[in-house]
């Protein structure tokens, strides 16, 4: 299965952003997580009424299996579904959420707007952040998909009538992008949980010190954007 898998950087990525999902200061009950990938982030939910969104079968099928690793394959739903047309009523789900759904699609309003209709509460959202050095340099030949940086993101939830409660950029790694591992370690780790990734703590000692670095810099340097957002 060709999946993508930056090494080193996959791993923290998927680190520092469980670690902001696990500080959310809201209420909810029921969450759902759409292109969930191998649904590896939203293990830290399993307290909660859960559903998790891919459109593409291989994923899903990696999914169930690490949810059955865990014990968890009763507790959450997998569907196959469009992104544009969630299986869903309105209102359905206090958190929707996703962390890769509009870095390369043509309407990044669009996507919000559906998982706005599904959300009774909160819509969160993570992008890669496109104006750090690495991104303009890898999409500089993909000019016709969506630029979003800390500036465009919330004006796009804005104008789909959500309130902004949090935003800013997360993931930045000391190293540079692209710093790979071999092969067959990323193959096996593609859908392992992020504490299972660092057992000497070194990863997790990186989080505590980029929560440090100001703002300003990691405008630049972070390779995601999000915005927690609710309905009015």
């Amino acid at each position: 299965m060709g999946v993508y898998n930056e090494g080193f950087g996959t791993f923290y990525e998927r680190l520092v952003r469980k670690e902001y999902l696990k500080s959310l200061n809201i209420n909810f009950d029921s969450v759902l997580e759409v292109k969930c990938g191998f649904g590896v982030d939203s293990l830290i939910f399993k307290d909660k009424q859960l559903y998790l969104v891919e459109n593409r079968s291989e994923y899903l099928q990696e999914c169930k299996r690490l949810l059955a690793k865990r014990s968890m394959n009763n507790k959450r739903s997998l569907i196959k579904s469009d992104f544009l047309k969630l299986p869903f009523q309105p209102n359905s789900f206090d958190l929707v959420w996703s962390s890769s759904l509009i870095d390369e699609v043509p309407n990044p309003k669009a996507y919000i707007l559906e998982m706005k209709r599904v959300s009774k509460k909160y819509t969160l959202l993570f992008a890669s952040n496109d104006i750090h050095p690495t991104h303009v340099y890898s999409k500089f030949k993909k000019a016709s998909l969506p630029w979003i940086d800390i500036r465009t993101l919330p004006r796009i939830f804005e104008s789909c009538g959500l309130r902004i409660i949090d935003k800013g950029n997360i993931d930045s790694p000391p190293w540079p992008s692209g710093l790979n591992i071999p092969a067959k370690l990323k193959d096996k780790n593609k859908g392992a949980d992020s504490r299972d990734l660092d057992a000497s703590g070194v990863l997790r000692t990186l989080v505590s010190i980029e929560r440090e670095i100001p703002n300003f810099v990691k405008t630049i340097m972070g390779h995601q954007v999000f915005v927690l957002a609710e309905k009015r």
